[in-house]
């Protein structure tokens, strides 16, 4: 669903929009960081300055999506949150 709303809204708003479900980025990224830093790693190699970043959890406790909500922070960026709890 992610991928398919970052296209749209790229392809329709004129907003680029990217996503990082793309296993290569998520495995490479988490084999040399560390499954918990790998979103944060991700925005220090792709978010620029007046970036939106959405991130999503079914918990609101995963320590990845934390450690990426505190790098967005740190970097100034808009951060959007999307936290299911079942």
């Amino acid at each position: 669903m992610a991928s398919h709303v970052a296209v749209d809204l790229t392809k329709t708003a004129g907003i680029r929009a990217v996503n990082f479900n793309e296993a290569d980025l998520l495995t490479c990224l988490a084999n040399d960081f560390g499954y918990e830093n790998w979103i944060a790693r991700a925005l220090d190699y792709y978010a620029d300055p007046g970036d939106v970043v959405v991130l999503i959890s079914s918990s609101g406790e995963s320590t990845n999506i934390l450690e990426g909500a505190k790098k967005a922070r740190e970097l100034g960026l808009t951060l959007l949150t999307f936290l299911f709890f079942l």
